[in-house]
């Protein structure tokens, strides 16, 4: 290297930093002490020492390019090619790759940022560890958490057939907090899973019965109201959402019976409401109380105990039985064929005009001529007959149309009294005597008077009509006159020729 002239900088071996004035402005020194190269700076009155360079700082570069990109420790941070470093360290975080963890022992990493800002994540986030928020998480799209989504107003499993469990801690409950509505799971029977996959406790709606139910000992059974394991038999306060006010008792999914407020007929308008057996009435005790008030049935009544009927009965039906061994009336007059009575709606029965016969039928039995049979059932009938308005006896009923005619039966009486006339279709035998209120007229084989003149003797008056009686005295003889009248006489006279 060709000799020149030197140029030596002011420098000092143990001074870190010339001190003030110790430069003049833009005067250089060199502090092998701190290894910084300084200039003189003016500062008002004075000249401060300002570093611009040295070993102290040039040390600190990269020397070599693979280690630009790297954080080594006391050294500058040149990027690489791609303007990446590998990691930093800001206080007690570290970020280093994709991850940006804090330095300090259980330090906690926030991002806090300056007034109204959001903190704004574009992408999927996975986080794992608990999450503590200490104010509102607003999320505008849905939520995956293990195997639940929660997605807008809906939360779900996403596993198959997977369930979702609420577990409270302890003595903690699951409150619904709401004056609406809770809602459980609805569905057809037919949709209804086995009693079996989901245990006890279980509850849904079963829309095909309208009504709730649960899971109890293996089996799905009805909740509130009375209803049994299999659910067929229950009583339901309504039926569907037409506010009826019914009770309705169901066996074995079949209407047995309706209870409703009662609304008596009036005028055309039937009667509705009560008490409505539909099928079969069975009271197993001997007294059941009292009922104060109608009871209208529409099928059959069995009560094996006895029954007082304090009001009126009335039984609207084909047939009437009674199975007893001695029916006992208080009723001085049995009315038979009553059409001032009422039917079931209350309404009056109409006044019908026909020949249906009435009375009373009986059935008795009599000796057959079949040993195998030797017994035969007859029908006999006492009573009014419509046709001739006369009461009548009948002892073998041969017609099914209650329109009865001859041949009639015997009557037997002890005495018979009659106000006005009788008539015999056939012989009259009288065993003793008869009485008559007034006399016989000979038209009707009496003799037309209730005395006789005393000897005296029958004679018919011209017409054959009436009878009179003749007396004479000693020697008289009953002779015709000329007009063939009988007469009394003593004298014979031959006539003449």
């Amino acid at each position: 290297m060709a000799a020149g002239t030197v140029i030596i900088t002011k420098y000092s071996d143990s001074v870190q930093q010339p001190i003030t004035d110790a430069l003049s402005k833009a005067e250089q020194a060199y502090s092998y002490a701190s290894n910084k190269l300084w200039i003189g700076k003016p500062d008002g009155v004075t000249t401060v020492a300002t570093p611009i360079g040295g070993a102290f700082y040039t040390d600190q570069l990269k020397h070599v390019s693979t280690d630009f990109g790297k954080t080594i420790a006391n050294h500058a941070i040149i990027t690489d090619s791609s303007n990446k470093i590998d990691l930093i360290n800001i206080d007690d975080v570290n970020i280093d790759g994709r991850t940006i963890s804090s330095t300090d022992a259980n330090g906690d990493l926030i991002i806090s940022p300056n007034g109204t800002g959001e903190l704004d994540i574009h992408a999927n986030t996975n986080i794992v560890g608990h999450t503590t928020m200490s104010e509102t998480l607003i999320v505008d799209d849905s939520v995956a958490i293990d195997n639940l989504l929660i997605d807008n107003n809906i939360i779900s499993a996403t596993n198959t057939n997977g369930a979702i469990t609420l577990k409270p801690q302890g003595t903690g409950a699951v409150t619904i907090d709401t004056t609406h509505a809770f809602v459980v799971a609805s569905g057809l029977e037919a949709s209804r899973p086995s009693a079996a996959s989901v245990g006890n406790a279980a509850i849904r709606y079963n829309e095909s019965d309208n009504r709730f139910e649960g899971t109890v000992g293996g089996v799905w059974t009805g909740l509130g109201g009375v209803v049994d394991i299999d659910q067929d038999t229950y009583i339901i306060a309504e039926t569907g959402q037409s506010d009826d006010d019914v009770i309705t008792f169901v066996a074995e999914n079949t209407t047995e019976a309706t209870i409703a407020k009662y609304v008596p007929a009036i005028g055309g308008t039937p009667a509705i409401g009560g008490l409505q057996i539909t099928d079969y009435l069975k009271v197993p005790v001997a007294e059941i109380g009292r009922i104060y008030s109608d009871v209208y049935l529409s099928d059959d009544l069995y009560v094996e105990g006895h029954t007082v009927i304090d009001g009126n009965l009335t039984v609207h039906g084909t047939t009437t039985s009674v199975n007893s061994t001695v029916t006992t009336l208080n009723d001085p007059v049995i009315n038979v064929g009553n059409y001032d009575a009422l039917d079931k709606d209350g309404n009056s029965l109409p006044v019908v005009v026909d020949l249906i016969d009435r009375g009373v039928s009986l059935d008795y039995g009599v000796e057959g001529a079949d040993p195998a049979d030797p017994n035969i059932n007859k029908t006999g009938f006492f009573g009014m007959d419509m046709a001739t308005k006369r009461f009548t006896f009948k002892p073998i009923v041969d017609t099914t149309d209650q329109d009865y005619v001859a041949p009639w039966g015997d009557a037997q009486f002890h005495d018979l009294y009659m106000d006005n006339s009788i008539e015999v279709d056939q012989d009259l035998v009288v065993h003793g005597n008869v009485t008559f209120d007034n006399d016989v007229p000979v038209t009707s084989g009496g003799t037309g008077m209730s005395s006789f003149t005393g000897d005296g003797v029958f004679i018919s008056n011209t017409a054959g009509t009436d009878l009179n009686f003749i007396t004479g005295s000693l020697y008289d003889i009953i002779q015709f006159n000329a007009a063939g009248v009988p007469v009394a006489s003593n004298v014979i006279d031959g006539g003449y020729f």
